[in-house]
């Protein structure tokens, strides 16, 4: 630095200026920011324009800020330090204004940073327009912990790609102008703009008015969309941060700048006005942590409000924020209540802090003190509160003791801190738990904003702040950045993460429903939640964390205290009966266990230090506890199932029958072998939504120890495989209580089952005649408790017994009343599956079939609700001796029966006393319930087609639970049928696109992947599986316009195609290959490109990802310079000879909606083409799409349809007119233009729009003659006027024909039946087309019944001739 300069009247001045004029004066005022000003002069210093005056002034700073500056600027004589008393931001600013000497001026705030490009692309945005006086940038937020949010710097756009580039913004109203940031910062002014306009002196928000005058001045603003600016969030004594009585000085800038705009030159001025009114007193709310302060800040922002004409209106677009709305009404927007256990004051102490800090809305605190045995709890959080709250204890934070009733009740009000709360909304916070300074006005805005009942945010987990979604990964409601409102599904809210520091609730809802937090331990939140989730009728979604549970030892002290697990039994029971009943009716069944699995997870991994033998004693009461709640049953459905962290050892806790195995050395020997000992094996588990199963499979569902039993019946063929499975599966889908194989080889019978764990047991053999090929087998099931477990019969004839297990039967058969489905491998029928025992009576039985007891005469009636039909008769010889009959019900017969009226089914007959079924809506309705519940498989389709029409007709919705709705209507859309059921309640798609949920999952996995490590960790250790994943998502990835995405995740993972040179030629993997092309294309890979694309658009047999296709299409017509433009025209003119043979096929690929929408955008792009690309991609587009009226009516064609070539233009409106008319002379004109156009598929057409023979009638009823079939011989081929002809004839009702037209045909039908000449064999001629045997073999019939009726000679010809034809 050059010696001080004498100091002036102001203050002082060190440094000369520069002997030049600088091109760009910087303005940067200094007061007391040491820790930020080196970083602010550094990120000047490098600016790539180096033609600067920097003027650092500093403002009377108390600490070392001026020598900070000083030493970062060196002796860099650019920059100079002008000293002054402090004066306030506006006069540092107004002195550098003075000293400037640029012909342009910037501000840069000391604690701020800007990239090094910022003022040479500000200037260069400026002399690109030249009539622009200045130009803003985006901005990037910088926060303490080094994160960094973007900012376009316009306020209801901060997006940069919604304002991208270099745009010129024009003030056209007052609202133009309030959209740009009212900053001096981000922005490059022209000296000579500013002029003498100065910042208004001794007050904060100087910018404000600064900024309006300036925009009034310029009727524009130029705006750069590059984050060149660099602001620091959240320090301490930053004007905008400060929470002191100088924000009230923002009231007395509104009432400055607010008439400039209200009565200003812009048309909606006073509209303008209050936006920007409402927008800043909303931020400067945020700033207020001082209850008292905010309390006169609400009342002195009403007054200012009040006096300008104001009404303050939320604008969630503008940042206008609606709690502060409910503070200005009077109403206090939020109560938090903080939870203490009364033990240690850290974790409460560290919660306070936290919250004292947040940003908004307005708040009371109550701390909520839960010890029951303490006396001093209360007074310890009184202490802590006035520690670390003083401002908040004169009337806006209290202690609630903890409940007064008794401890043993769970009926008791768990929270009487709720009892007192006067917020909008209400929010629990554990103490210890961290919520970000955001975290409360986030939520409450996104309650406000969506109307919801319950917010619900991610959160961080732990010391290591583990970020978490706040549900399981695969139920998460959407993967954003911003809320989104949801309705939560049972299993997505089983699914949830109970913290209850994450949720915000309505305190109104929570008072209609009741639900209040549970007397019933450590996990009294758990219902609180569950039940909010389930009964709200709408939730919204924070997908951003923005608190973090347990994050130190102190917090996590609670969980090491004595837990006794009695008292975790007893307070699981409390926690079950504090579920609302609704909530419960919804619930999948299970869904108690698997709160119980994660309470006693929490148990055992997270308390107190037991040591390896305690550890084991602990995990033994938890067995013993599942066993005597009958939890650790298996072998039945628990459709709630356990959480994605319970492994498989924990819930071998789960599992009582393999636990007591354990004391066997075998057992444990397979336990260390890691489940299997070598000859063992599992059964395969039950998949019941898997829409292509390799075995089919029904509902048989026991209903218990029913008198008979049940019976199944079973046709097996072997035709196709010497063996036949037939497997009865429990409700679990694991376990197999009997499994039955026939072996035609070996002619004998297999019998088995399995344990609890799908380990199969012991074989049992049966020998038996199988030899026939063809076998009836019928299966009866004993009812429980019978020594006789099975028996089986063979062709009609007992074959085999087997007993139930007993300990002194260890070869029979347990579990049996279990089975909810059987399974069928092999050429097995099902005949009959009777799940029910037979009674006197009929009966519905669990497949909701209608049986009847037998046996039954011809005679016999059906009646139902008073209407006779005849019975539809069945045999059902299930066993010898035993008749019976079945039926189905009629799901028609509901739609005539009020709702509260029974169905009555009554059979009746000569010699038959009437015997009747009654059946309401209500027990119909948990019929399918139980059905729904055990599962359909896609495989019943019948029983699946039966429910959905029940359901439809009987109006049986409402009697459905949540869970039984969801899955029908699973099922409903499965089949195509949803439309039939629009009242289900349906599991909603996520909001935002599931697409970005895998590439976010795919990233993750990359992102985790260690720096030696091939592949991603979670990614499949094949390379060539991981590719075949990628390629799977290629398609999706292209509709949702994410193949950028997959692309860079690909290629970080190091799964981009292989080299195409040395693959298989003769057949190739077309599928594989057309997958590969968008990441070729991505990657510039010309060569592989073509290579790849020329043995897709080959003959090779196999499916195309024709999304692919269509994808690198419209690159080459779009020019993407990643391809040469030599590889660009190459690929058209691949694509156009691909789709030109593809379209003569009428089944070919070219109808896939994505390329039918890459040919119509060729449309708009055929004059950029080259000429013979252009003309073979019009006629492209005729000869394939000529006749589509999909392809036509797209939206790309109406928008160019002025520019249309002729031909296209003619094709256009030709289809149209064959969409439109109903005249055959005009559609066989609209036909002939077609195919004068080059328009492929006319014969077909013609046959459609026209009748068989393709051509329109000269006259109504006229005689058809041979020169009306002339328009089809031009497409059809020298023989095609005599088939147009013979399939006029062969049609049933034809008009009469000439005699020519009947020579005709007769020549046609001679030629069709010539014989083989007399002589030597002649090589086989070709037989005739079955299409055309077909309308022979009819015309046969139409031509003697036109003889009778007309007695024509020319059918006597034609009927001669088809009588001597011989094949």
């Amino acid at each position: 630095m050059t010696a001080p300069a004498s100091p002036g009247p102001q203050g002082s001045v060190s440094g000369a200026p520069p002997t030049s004029p600088p091109l760009i004066s910087v303005i940067v005022p200094i007061y007391d920011v040491a820790d930020h000003v080196a970083a602010c002069i550094a990120s000047l210093r490098a600016q790539t324009h180096a033609a600067l005056d920097v003027l650092m002034i500093d403002d009377g700073s108390t600490d070392d800020s001026a020598a900070r500056a000083r030493a970062a600027a060196g002796d860099d004589p650019r920059f100079r330090l002008i000293a002054q008393d402090n004066a306030g931001l506006s006069a540092a600013r107004n002195r550098g204004l003075e000293a400037a000497r640029g012909d342009y001026v910037a501000f840069v705030d000391s604690d701020d940073r800007v990239c090094p490009d910022f003022l040479a692309l500000m200037l260069g945005a400026l002399q690109d327009h030249p009539d622009s006086p200045w130009v803003a940038c985006a901005i990037r937020n910088r926060f303490a912990d080094g994160a960094s949010t973007l900012h376009s710097a316009i306020c209801d756009a901060p997006d940069l790609a919604l304002a991208p580039g270099c745009q010129v913004f024009g003030f056209r109203s007052a609202r133009d102008v309030i959209r740009h940031y009212p900053s001096a910062w981000n922005k490059l002014y022209r000296r000579a703009f500013i002029g003498d306009l100065r910042f208004d002196a001794g007050t904060w928000f100087e910018d404000h008015a600064f900024y309006l005058q300036l925009a009034l001045r310029a009727g524009h603003i130029l705006h750069l969309a590059e984050p060149l600016y660099e602001q620091t969030r959240g320090r301490a004594g930053q004007i905008t941060e400060t929470d002191s009585d100088r924000v009230f000085e923002q009231l007395a800038v509104l009432d400055d700048i607010l008439p400039l705009l209200a009565d200003g030159p812009l048309p909606d001025g006073p509209a303008a006005a209050a936006s920007l009114a409402c927008r800043l007193l909303s931020e400067r709310s945020t700033a207020l942590h001082d209850p008292g302060r905010r309390a006169r800040f609400v009342a002195a922002a009403r007054t200012t409000l009040a006096t300008h004409g104001i009404d303050y209106a939320p604008d969630p677009a503008q940042g206008i924020s609606a709690g502060w709305a409910l503070e200005l009404e009077g109403t206090l927007p939020l109560s938090v209540i903080v939870v203490w256990d009364g033990h240690d004051t850290g974790p409460l102490a560290a919660t306070l802090t936290a919250l004292v800090r947040q940003r908004g809305p307005g708040f009371e605190l109550l701390v909520h003190c839960t010890d029951r045995t303490g006396r001093t709890g209360p007074d310890h959080a009184t202490r802590t509160l006035q520690t670390h709250c003083p401002a908040w204890t004169d009337g806006w934070a209290r202690v609630v003791g903890p409940a007064t009733g008794p401890a043993s009740d769970p009926a008791t009000d768990a929270d009487p801190a709720l009892a007192q709360a006067r917020g909008r909304f209400v929010a629990w916070c554990e103490a210890g738990d961290l919520p970000d300074p955001w975290a409360l006005h986030d939520r409450t805005e996104a309650l406000l904003a969506t109307g919801a009942e319950i917010s619900l945010s991610a959160r961080r987990h732990g010391p290591d702040a583990r970020p978490h979604a706040g549900f399981e990964p695969d139920h998460v409601p959407a993967h954003t950045h911003t809320p989104v409102p949801f309705t939560a599904r049972p299993r997505q809210a089983l699914a949830a993460d109970l913290a209850l520091s994450g949720v915000v609730f309505d305190r109104a809802f929570l008072d209609t429903h009741g639900l209040r937090p549970a007397a019933c331990g450590r996990h009294g939140d758990w219902p609180l939640i569950l039940g909010a989730l389930l009964l709200a009728e709408q939730a919204v979604y924070l997908p951003e964390p923005d608190v973090t549970i347990r994050p130190d030892q102190a917090a996590r002290a609670g969980l090491a205290r004595p837990y006794p697990l009695y008292r975790l039994a007893r307070d699981h029971a409390r926690l079950c009966a504090a579920m609302p009943a609704i909530a419960v009716y919804a619930l999948p069944r299970g869904w108690e266990r698997r709160l119980l699995a994660r309470a006693l997870r929490l148990w055992l991994l997270e308390g107190p230090v037991r040591g390896r033998a305690g550890q084991a004693l602990a995990q033994l009461g938890a067995a013993a506890l599942l066993a005597w709640r009958g939890m650790g049953r298996t072998g039945q459905a628990w459709p709630a199932g356990f959480d994605p962290q319970v492994g498989p050892k924990f819930a071998r806790l789960f599992d009582s029958a393999q636990l007591l195995r354990l004391a066997l050395p075998r057992e444990r020997a397979r336990l260390a072998a890691g489940g299997l000992l070598p000859g063992e094996s599992r059964a395969r588990p039950l998949d019941l939504r898997d829409p292509y199963p390799d075995h089919c499979a029904h509902a048989f569902p026991l209903t218990g120890p029913q008198a008979g039993g049940a019976m199944a019946r079973f046709l097996v063929t072997f035709k196709t495989a010497p063996f036949a499975n037939i497997s009865f599966y429990a409700g679990d889908a694991r376990t197999v209580p009997l499994h039955l194989s026939l072996r035609r080889d070996s002619n004998r019978i297999i019998c088995n089952d399995t344990r609890t764990d799908g380990l199969w047991r012991r074989e049992r053999q049966q020998a038996c005649d199988l030899r026939r090929g063809t076998v009836e087998i019928a299966i009866e099931i004993a009812p429980a408790r019978a020594r006789q477990a099975v028996r089986l019969w063979l062709d009609g004839a007992l074959l085999w017994t087997l007993d139930t297990r007993a300990p002194h039967r260890r070869d029979g058969l347990t579990r049996l009343g279990q089975i909810t489905h059987v399974a069928l491998e092999g050429d097995v029928t099902p005949l009959d599956l009777r799940p029910d025992a037979p009674g006197a009576e009929p009966t519905l039985d669990a497949r909701l079939q209608l049986r009847l007891p037998g046996p039954v005469t011809p005679e016999a009636t059906l009646r139902v609700d008073g209407v006779e039909a005849p019975l539809e008769r069945l045999g059902m010889a299930l066993a010898p001796g035993r008749d019976g009959q079945r039926a189905s019900l009629p799901a028609r017969a509901w739609a005539g029966l009020d709702p509260a009226q029974a169905m009555v089914v009554r059979l009746s007959g000569p010699d038959l006393a009437d015997r009747t079924l009654s059946l309401t809506r209500d027990a119909f309705a948990r019929r399918i319930a139980t059905l729904l519940r055990h599962g359909l498989p896609m495989g019943d389709a019948d029983l699946i087609l039966q429910v959905i029409e029940h359901v439809a007709l009987a109006g049986l919705t409402p009697y459905l639970d949540i869970g039984a709705q969801t899955e029908l209507a699973r099922l409903a859309q499965r089949f195509g049928l949803g439309a039939l059921l629009p009242d289900l309640v349906r599991t909603p798609r996520h909001q935002a696109d599931p697409f970005g949920a895998v590439m976010a999952d795919l990233a993750g996995r990359v992102r985790r992947a260690g720096p030696g490590d091939a592949l991603p960790g979670d990614l499949p250790p094949d390379p060539a599986a991981a590719r075949h994943l990628i390629r799977l998502l290629v398609e999706r990835a292209i509709t949702d316009g994410q193949m950028a995405a997959l692309f860079d995740t690909a290629r970080d993972a190091g799964l981009l195609p292989r080299p195409v040179a040395g693959t298989d030629v003769a057949a190739p993997n077309v599928w594989a290959l057309s997958a590969d092309l968008p990441f070729l294309w991505q990657a510039g890979r010309d060569a592989d490109l073509l290579e790849s694309l020329r043995r897709v658009t080959g003959d090779a047999p196999g499916w195309r990802v024709t999304p692919a296709l269509a994808w690198i299409g419209a690159q080459a017509q779009a020019g993407d310079p990643r391809i040469s433009a030599s590889g660009r025209a190459a690929v058209l003119g691949m694509m156009l000879d691909w789709m030109m043979r593809e379209g003569q096929d009428y089944w070919g690929r070219t109808a896939c909606r994505a390329l039918t929408g890459w040919a119509a955008g060729l449309v708009a792009d055929l004059p950029r083409l080259p000429a013979p690309l252009g003309a073979r991609a019009e006629d492209m587009i005729i000869a394939v799409y000529g006749l589509s009226r999909a392809f036509w009516e797209m939206p790309v064609l109406d928008t160019h349809s002025a520019t249309l070539p002729p031909r296209l233009a003619l094709a256009r409106a030709a289809c149209r007119q064959l969409g439109t008319t109903t005249d055959p002379t005009a559609r066989a004109a609209a036909l002939t233009r077609l195919e004068q156009l080059g328009a492929g598929d006319i014969a077909r057409a013609r046959i459609e729009y026209l009748g068989p023979a393709g051509v329109a009638p000269e006259a109504q009823g006229a005689a058809l003659s041979p020169a009306a079939l002339l328009p089809v011989a031009t497409s059809g081929g020298p023989d095609a006027m005599g088939l147009a002809a013979l399939r006029h004839m062969a049609a049933p009702g034809a008009a009469a024909v000439e005699d020519g037209t009947a020579d005709m045909v007769a020549d046609t039908l001679r030629t069709m039946t010539a014989e083989q000449p007399a002589g030597p064999p002649a090589p086989q001629q070709p037989r005739p087309h079955a299409f055309n045997l077909f309308f022979f073999f009819v015309s046969c019939e139409n031509f003697f019944l036109n003889f009778l009726l007309t007695r024509r000679s020319s059918d006597l010809i034609l009927w001669q001739i088809s009588c001597t034809f011989h094949i």
